[in-house]
């Protein structure tokens, strides 16, 4: 008895609800409308359990007051169309990157083994590599720093 009175206090019984429309997952969207006041919405389910995703965006942004009319057959149709088009034009671009990619390790790995003359390491003479370093590593010597007192 108790419970009632608080369901209808916050409008969550069945009571003046009607059914606006169906998804294509088989949820059921209904709204009571209240005089001088935004209209109450909500989602019946088919699912014993909220997953995330299975309200569509469209009925979503119906539910939060975003749009006033409820979406149609035909527009939630096209979104799964675009949306099922999308994925398989993205995976067709990570197909292409990855062959891409492998095409340019094959034609780096191909140019580092086919530079130069095939008894000679490099055929540019600059470009040889020399047996002995060139830097003064063991002779360098670190100079003293000391920061400055800018304070007066």
């Amino acid at each position: 008895m108790a419970w009632s009175w608080i369901k209808s206090l916050l409008g969550l019984g069945k009571r003046g609800f009607q059914l606006v429309g169906t998804d294509l997952q088989g949820n059921r969207y209904l709204e009571k409308l209240r005089e001088g006041r935004p209209p109450r919405r909500m989602v019946k389910q088919k699912a014993e359990e909220y997953l995330p995703g299975s309200i569509p965006p469209e009925w979503d942004r119906w539910l939060r007051g975003s749009r006033n009319d409820p979406p149609t057959l035909k527009e939630q149709r096209v979104r799964v169309q675009t949306t099922a088009t999308v994925k398989m034009k993205a995976k067709e671009l990570e197909r292409k990157a990855l062959e891409e990619s492998q095409l340019n390790q094959d034609r780096i790995s191909f140019t580092k083994a086919s530079s130069g003359h095939a008894s000679a390491p490099s055929v540019d003479p600059s470009k040889q590599q020399m047996d002995t370093p060139t830097s003064t590593g063991q002779t360098f010597q670190p100079a003293s720093w000391k920061p400055q007192n800018n304070k007066p």
